[in-house]
C-alpha cells in the first residue's frame, strides 16, 4: 500500500512538473513572440521617426527657400505698386489735360460762335446799309429822270407852239403879216425864257421866196441827247453793280425814250414840210449844283459799298481762319483721346502682367503657409501631406479662374472706355452739326426777312414813282 501511495504521489509530482513545463514553455513562446512583435514595433516606430525626421528637415529647407520667395516677393510688389502709382498719376494727369483740352475747345467754339453771329449781323447790317444806298441812288435816278421828262415835255409843248405860230403865219396875207422889226419885237417880249428857264429864244428867219421855216435845233448838252454820255462814271458803275437799281432806272426811262421818239418824229415831219423852218432854242439852264449833289452822293454810296465789300471778304476770311482753327482743335482732342484710350490699355495689359507674376508666385508661399498651418493643427501626422497637395491643387485652380475674371474684366473695362469715347465723339459731332443748321437756319431767315424787306420797299418806291 505504501508503494503504491508512493507511485500515485511521484505520478501526481511528475503530471504537475509537466503541466508547469508545459506552461513555462507556453509562457515564454507566447513572451517571445510579444517580444518578437514588439521589436517589429520599435522598427516600425524607428523608420517612421526617421521619415519625420528627414521631412521636417526638408520641410525647414522648403521654409527657408519660401521665406526668400517671399522677401522677393515683397520687393517686387513694392516696385509694382510704386509703377501703378506713376501710372495712376500720370493717367490723372492726361486726364487732366484732356479736360483742359476739352474747356479750350469748348472756350474757342464760343468765341468763333460769337464772332460769326457778330459777323453776320455786321454783314446783314452792310447789306441793309446797300440796300438802302441802292434805294436812294435808285429815286434820285427817278427824281432826275421825271426831270428830264418834264423839260422834254416843255420841249414838245413849245414845238407844238412854234408850228402853230409858223401855221398862223403862213396863212396869212402879206398885208397883215407883221414886219420884222414886230417878229424881233415879239420874239423878245415872249415870256418862254423866263417863265421855263430850260428853254431859249426862237429865231424865225424868212426866206427870199416868201416861205417860212422852222429851225428847231437842239442843244447837245440837253440830258435826252446826252444823258448816259453826261452821267458820272461812278453812277454807270453803281448801277452796273446793282440790277434792282439798274431795273427800276429802266422803268423810270421809258418814258423820257417815248417823249424822245415824239420829238424826233416831230422834227421828222416838220422837216418834210420843206416850207416851214424850225426855229431853234437852246437849253442851258439845268440845275447844275443838283447834279453836283448827285454825282457826290453817288460817290459816296459807291465807296461805301466799296467798304462793305472789302469788310465781307475780312469777315469771310475770318471765318475761314475759324473754321480751320476748330478742325486743329478737333483734330488734337481726337488725338488726345486716342492717347488716353492706349494709355488705358497699357494700364490694362501692366495690371494683367502684375496680376500673372502674382499668381506665378503665389501658389509656392500659399502651398507653403498651408502646409505650416497643416503642422501645427495636426501635430506631425502622417496625413498632413496628402491635405498640403489637395489644398496646392484647389488654390491652383482658383488662381487660373481669377486669373480668366481680371481678364476678362479688364477687356469690359477697355471696352466700356472705348464705347464711352465715342459716345462722347458722336455727341460732340452730334452737338456741332445741330449748332451749323441752327446757324444756317438763322442765315436764311435773315436773309429772307432782308429779301421781303428790300421786296417791299422796291415796290412801294415803284408805286410812288
Amino acid at each position: 500500500n505504501s508503494s503504491a501511495r508512493q507511485r500515485t504521489a511521484v505520478e501526481k509530482h511528475r503530471e504537475q512538473l509537466r503541466k508547469i513545463e508545459k506552461e513555462r514553455k507556453e509562457s515564454q513562446e507566447k513572451a517571445a513572440n510579444e517580444l518578437k512583435a514588439l521589436e517589429e514595433d520599435h522598427a516600425a516606430l524607428k523608420k517612421k521617426l526617421d521619415a519625420a525626421k528627414t521631412r521636417n528637415s526638408v520641410l525647414a529647407n522648403q521654409n527657408k527657400g519660401f521665406k526668400e520667395q517671399m522677401k522677393t516677393l515683397i520687393d517686387k510688389g513694392r516696385h509694382d505698386d510704386e509703377l501703378i502709382e506713376a501710372l495712376m498719376k500720370q493717367q490723372s494727369h492726361l486726364q487732366q489735360l484732356l479736360e483742359q483740352t476739352a474747356n479750350q475747345q469748348q472756350e474757342t467754339s464760343h468765341k468763333s460762335q460769337q464772332e460769326l453771329k457778330q459777323m453776320s449781323m455786321k454783314t446783314q447790317q452792310d447789306n441793309n446799309v446797300v440796300e438802302q444806298l441802292k434805294s436812294i441812288v435808285a429815286e434820285k435816278e427817278a427824281k432826275v429822270h421825271r426831270l428830264e421828262d418834264e423839260i422834254q415835255q416843255l420841249k414838245l409843248n413849245h414845238l407844238q407852239r412854234a408850228q402853230l405860230e409858223s401855221a398862223n403865219m403862213l396863212f396869212q396875207p402879206g398885208s397883215q403879216r407883221p414886219p420884222s422889226s414886230a417878229l424881233n419885237s415879239q420874239r423878245d417880249s415872249r415870256p418862254s425864257s423866263s417863265a421855263h428857264p430850260a428853254l431859249n429864244e426862237i429865231r424865225p428867219e424868212t426866206a427870199g421866196s416868201g416861205d417860212i421855216q422852222l429851225d428847231f435845233q437842239l442843244d447837245p448838252n440837253t440830258p435826252s441827247a446826252s444823258r448816259m454820255s453826261d452821267r458820272p462814271p461812278v453812277i454807270n458803275s453803281a448801277l452796273d453793280r446793282c440790277p434792282s437799281v439798274t431795273s427800276t432806272v429802266d422803268t423810270a426811262r421809258a418814258p423820257s425814250r417815248k417823249a424822245d421818239n415824239n420829238t424826233q418824229e416831230a422834227v421828222r415831219g416838220v422837216s418834210r414840210s420843206g416850207a416851214v423852218r424850225t426855229p431853234s432854242f437852246h437849253v442851258n439852264n439845268i440845275d447844275k449844283q443838283a447834279l453836283a449833289e448827285l454825282q457826290s452822293q453817288c460817290q459816296e454810296y459807291r465807296t461805301l459799298y466799296q467798304v462793305a465789300q472789302v469788310e465781307r471778304d475780312k469777315f469771310s476770311e475770318l471765318v475761314r481762319v475759324l473754321q480751320s482753327r476748330c478742325e486743329e482743335d478737333s483734330k488734337k482732342y481726337l488725338e488726345c483721346q486716342n492717347e488716353l484710350v492706349q494709355q488705358r490699355r497699357k494700364n490694362a495689359l501692366l495690371e494683367k502682367q502684375a496680376g500673372k507674376n502674382k499668381i506665378e508666385n503665389g501658389p509656392t508661399s500659399k502651398g507653403g503657409s498651408a502646409a505650416v498651418g497643416k503642422k501645427r493643427v495636426l501635430g506631425g501626422r502622417a496625413g498632413s501631406m496628402t491635405n498640403v497637395s489637395a489644398s496646392f491643387s484647389a488654390g491652383l485652380t482658383e488662381e487660373n479662374d481669377h486669373e480668366d475674371y481680371e481678364e476678362v474684366k479688364t477687356n469690359l473695362e477697355i471696352q466700356m472706355d472705348e464705347n464711352e469715347a465715342l459716345k462722347a465723339a458722336l455727341q460732340s459731332t452730334l452737338k456741332a452739326k445741330e449748332e451749323d443748321l441752327r446757324l444756317f437756319g438763322e442765315m436764311m431767315e435773315e436773309t429772307k426777312t432782308v429779301f421781303l424787306q428790300a421786296l417791299r420797299q422796291y415796290k412801294q418806291n415803284a408805286q410812288g414813282t
